[in-house]
C-alpha cells in the first residue's frame, strides 16, 4: 500500500540549540524531545489526587446509564481501526445490547 503513495514520508532536518541542522533521525528526535520537555509542564494536581484517601474517593458520584452506554456503542464508526484495547468498533457496535449493562456497571 505504501508503494502506491505519491508522497513519501520524510523527516526534515531541524535546527538544534547550537544553531546546527540535524543530520540523522536520532538527532532530530532528540531536538523534538528536548523541545517538548521545555514546553510541557508536569501537572501537580495529578500527584495530589494520588494522595487522596480512599474515603474521599467514595464521595465522587459516578454513574453510567445502560441506555446511554448502548447509544454510544451504536454510534461508533465501524470503518475505523481498533483502539488500544484491540476491539474493533464493529464488534462493539454489534454487541451493544449485550455488553451495555456490564459496561455500565
Amino acid at each position: 500500500m505504501r508503494s502506491l503513495q505519491t508522497v513519501k514520508p520524510k523527516v526534515s532536518p531541524l535546527v538544534n540549540k547550537n544553531g546546527e541542522k540535524t543530520e540523522t533521525y536520532q538527532e532530530t528526535a532528540q531536538v523534538l524531545c528536548d523541545f517538548f520537555q521545555e514546553v510541557f509542564v508536569t501537572d501537580n494536581d495529578a500527584s495530589e489526587d494520588s494522595e487522596m484517601p480512599d474515603a474521599d474517593m467514595n464521595k465522587i458520584p459516578l454513574s453510567f446509564e445502560k441506555d446511554k452506554v448502548k447509544d454510544l456503542l451504536l454510534s461508533l464508526k465501524t470503518d475505523k481501526s481498533p483502539g488500544t484495547d484491540g476491539l474493533h468498533p464493529m464488534v462493539l457496535q454489534r454487541c451493544a445490547e449485550e455488553i451495555s449493562l456490564p459496561l455500565s456497571i
